[in-house]
C-alpha cells in the first residue's frame, strides 16, 4: 500500500455499511456508509472501524489511563472497556459518512 509521507494516512480508503444504531446521536444510521483510512492506530476521540472478538463495529476510540474504551453515541449501548482477553483490532479511522437517506435525483 502506498503511503502519503506528509500524513499518517494511507492513500487508499475503505468503506463499511453500518448495520446498527449505536452511533445515531452522531448522525450515523443503519445502512449509512462510513469511509475510512485503513490505519491500525487512532487518537483519543477519533471514530474508528474496529473488530472486537470477531464483531465489526463503528465506535469512538479512547485510551484512558492505559484502558482502551469503545464508546457508542446512543444511550442504549454500553461503553466497552477492553481487557487482555479481548481480540481487538482497529481497521480504520473514519473520515466521511455517506447518509443512506440522501436520495440523488437525475435529470431526464
Amino acid at each position: 500500500m502506498e503511503t502519503n509521507l506528509n500524513t499518517r494516512r494511507p492513500c487508499s480508503d475503505m468503506s463499511l455499511m453500518v448495520d446498527d444504531d449505536s452511533m445515531v446521536d452522531l448522525g450515523i444510521f443503519p445502512n449509512d456508509v462510513v469511509v475510512a483510512n485503513p490505519i491500525a492506530r487512532a487518537e483519543d476521540g477519533e471514530l474508528v472501524i474496529a473488530i472486537l472478538n470477531g464483531k465489526t463495529m463503528v465506535r469512538k476510540y479512547f485510551n484512558i489511563d492505559t484502558k482502551i474504551c469503545l464508546v457508542p453515541e446512543n444511550v442504549n449501548y454500553p461503553t466497552i472497556e477492553l481487557n487482555e482477553l479481548d481480540d481487538f483490532e482497529i481497521v480504520g479511522v473514519v473520515r466521511k459518512v455517506i447518509n443512506s437517506q440522501i436520495v440523488l435525483s437525475s435529470r431526464a
